[in-house]
């Protein structure tokens, strides 16, 4: 078992997410250290004739939070991310007509062994919040984590599909 996760994983997923997102190392999320975060953003819009007349215009975007925890993680820690993503959500996701999506994942990776109450806490946080009574869009929070040693990977059931780069081989 490593002592700490190891700068190769981490910057394999960089790598990956590098392809089609912006990634930006060295960050904070509020008061959490961030290895690094991985912004995609999406705009589709119909226009007439030229693109000068838009018809109409949606932006979708995903961020990926990625916490690297050299201790064993809490759930208290999961608690303190989650509030982080809420409260910092308004920095990331504009609040206009043409925004239809937005989904926040935060990822915790460590190689300490995990309590089932750590893992119950990661795969029951999902929350949904509709802006404007989701006439500027919605928003969906997910926590996952990742236990590099193992090889497991945990979020909530509707969350996984965003957590296919973490799949460790």
């Amino acid at each position: 078992m490593s002592v700490t996760i190891s700068n190769e994983f981490v910057n394999q997923l960089v790598e990956k997410y590098s392809r089609h997102f912006n990634v930006y190392k060295k960050k904070k999320l509020g008061c959490i250290p961030l290895s690094f975060y991985a912004e995609y953003l999406r705009r589709d819009e119909k226009y007439f004739l030229t693109k000068s007349i838009p018809i109409w215009g949606v932006n979708n975007q995903q961020f990926v939070f990625v916490w690297t925890k050299e201790t064993k993680v809490v759930e208290e820690d999961i608690q303190t991310f989650a509030t982080e993503l809420l409260k910092n959500s308004a920095s990331y996701v504009p609040s206009h007509s043409e925004h239809m999506s937005s989904v926040l994942l935060g990822v915790i990776l460590t190689n300490k062994p995990l309590e089932n109450a750590v893992i119950k806490e990661v795969k029951k946080f999902r929350k949904v919040k509709f802006l404007k009574f989701g006439m500027n869009g919605w928003i969906e929070y997910y926590i996952g984590l990742v236990n590099v040693d193992e090889k497991k990977v945990y979020v909530n059931r509707k969350g996984r599909e965003y957590m296919q780069h973490f799949k460790v081989h």
